[in-house]
């Protein structure tokens, strides 16, 4: 489990993980069905950093470290290619 953004990591606003093929916005806020977490395929890391910038549009505080991380992931899976 990789562990992007939590309340406890630099007062995000937001709990961001990857874990067993999943990334996961624990208990979204912006998804219309408060309390549901918002789940997509971990290999589709762009799509999660728009949905975060739907939370950073919405005032939410997600710490830039958050973007870092998930944008070197990405970058790692593209040079892997696919498995």
């Amino acid at each position: 489990m990789t562990t992007y953004a939590t309340p406890d990591r630099e007062g995000s606003d937001v709990h961001v993980i990857a874990a067993n093929g999943w990334l996961l916005c624990a208990a979204c806020t912006v998804t219309g069905k408060p309390g549901i977490d918002y789940r997509i395929r971990a290999t589709d890391i762009p799509t999660m950093l728009d949905h975060l910038d739907i939370h950073t549009l919405a005032g939410h505080h997600i710490p830039p470290q958050t973007f870092i991380q998930l944008r070197r992931d990405h970058s790692d899976q593209f040079e892997k290619g696919p498995r």
